[in-house]
């Protein structure tokens, strides 16, 4: 953003002096945004990278559960400790294991939102270097607001996909 002085038959430096003050605010406040921006890409890109980096690392021997060499790891979703019963997130970290080690009908069967999840992390990588690139030679980034939308979308998928297995489990269809 750039700021501009406006010539006005005003008394001399006023309004100078109140442009000038408005543009430093401005500078500031556009320096905390972009460190702000870059730290945000910087975290989003990295924590996707290490997902994606887990995906490979990660084995499933029985499908059922989820090992790093031989260490077993424990089942993380409370709600089904709590409930017996499936999240809808349940079965996508065995899902974005499968799809890293080329199993997608496993990883179909297992969360078949898993597809629409690695897509969407592996996507994020590019897309923040990208990002990042465009914030440090003096760009706007791109607009992220089609992200809610998109995230909605997952929700509900994720969230259908989930109704559908519990309606087929209980054989009510």
């Amino acid at each position: 953003m750039t700021c501009t002085s406006v010539d006005h038959d005003l008394e001399p430096g006023n309004a100078v002096e109140s442009v000038e003050a408005d543009c430093e605010v401005q500078t500031e406040t556009m320096d905390l945004a972009s460190i702000n921006s870059k730290l945000f890409h910087v975290i989003v890109c990295a924590g996707c990278s290490l997902i994606i980096l887990l995906s490979f690392l990660l084995a499933t021997p029985n499908y059922q559960q989820v090992t790093l060499g031989s260490v077993s790891i424990p089942e993380l979703c409370t709600f089904k400790r709590f409930s017996a019963i499936g999240c809808p997130g349940c079965g996508m970290t065995r899902g974005f294991i499968c799809i890293s080690q080329g199993n997608w009908e496993l990883a179909w069967y297992l969360n078949p939102a898993s597809f629409l999840m690695y897509g969407l992390i592996a996507y994020q990588i590019p897309y923040r270097l990208i990002q990042l690139a465009r914030i440090h030679a003096g760009w706007r980034p791109f607009s992220e607001a089609w992200i809610l939308k998109f995230l909605i979308a997952t929700a509900i998928i994720l969230l259908g996909q989930w109704i559908l297995r519990l309606i087929y489990a209980t054989g009510i269809a």
